[in-house]
């Protein structure tokens, strides 16, 4: 991090700041309850590039948003991460948080943070895990980060990726092409997507949650409807593939294949090839570097 950012300072004005707007306007969630009924009460919560963009765009007839106050929430990863809010104070942050924004469909990837919080708060909420699998999903985490602008380091929005990816892994000889495109070693981003995925998982109770592949974004309409008792035709489908990447950089098939194979294996063979059995690592590994 740079040394002119304090993260911890930073991060503590932040939730301040919108926790003091959230509560200035507790006298309308009365209100808002009965003239704003819910149909439902949904959190979509898949890693980045997953599709958790595309989910909220799907649900645009309903009050849905993507990565609502996102600052607020990178803030609270970081201080719940160095120890400095405790369970009790995220879920009195989310139930709050909740309240002021009164959505339907709240989508975040940064929620994956805190699937226990949720459903501990959230008892009766559903949950929608967008997942890619994992070869797929680095290779276009790579393109998304390395095809946008750049963004300030000395920021929230960094702060946040160092919330994910920064897990002291040493850079390996096999890791310098990501050294010296900025990234991350090759480890942090697999044992991310790993914990993430295995964190919804474990907490969401299974009959509170459904599991949408990224590639059937576009077929799980009905899925979808069912899973929030809505119509069909209440979805947006057209939306059903949102945020796509700028361009493809093909960043992965620039290190040595036994390497992705043998890191992706290690931290992400499990669930990867439990849940992708079409998609196993081995076999996604040889398509991607046969193009």
């Amino acid at each position: 991090m740079p040394t002119q950012l304090n993260p911890i300072e930073v991060s503590q004005d932040e939730v301040s700041k919108y926790s003091k707007l959230i509560r200035t306007n507790k006298y309308k969630y009365p209100l808002r309850r009965v003239v704003q009924k819910r149909k439902f009460h949904a959190f979509c919560l898949g890693t980045p590039k997953s599709g958790t963009h595309s989910v909220a765009n799907i649900l645009s007839n309903f009050r849905s948003y993507h990565e609502i106050n996102d600052t607020f929430i990178i803030a609270m990863i970081y201080l719940s991460k160095a120890g400095l809010l405790s369970d009790a104070d995220i879920k009195r942050e989310l139930s709050v948080r909740d309240r002021y924004n009164w959505l339907e469909m709240d989508s975040s990837h940064y929620y994956g943070q805190f699937p226990q919080q949720l459903i501990e708060t959230f008892a009766n909420a559903k949950y929608v895990l967008t997942i890619r699998d994992c070869i797929s999903w680095i290779d276009s985490w790579f393109n998304h980060q390395l095809a946008r602008d750049v963004q300030e380091k000395n920021s929230l929005y960094d702060l946040g990726r160092t919330n994910y990816y920064d897990r002291g892994f040493e850079y390996t000889k096999y890791d310098e092409p990501l050294r010296q495109y900025g990234l991350f070693p090759l480890a942090s981003y697999f044992q991310f997507w790993a914990e993430h995925n295995n964190n919804v998982l474990t907490s969401i109770p299974k009959e509170q949650l459904l599991i949408i592949k990224t590639k059937e974004l576009g077929s799980a309409s009905t899925k979808l409807a069912s899973f929030l008792n809505i119509e069909p035709k209440e979805l947006v489908t057209e939306k059903s593939h949102s945020f796509k990447a700028k361009e493809k950089l093909n960043i992965l098939q620039q290190l040595d294949k036994s390497f992705v194979r043998d890191t992706a294996t290690q931290y992400c063979e499990s669930i990867n090839n439990t849940i992708f059995p079409e998609a196993k690592i081995v076999d996604a590994i040889d398509k991607m570097f046969q193009k």
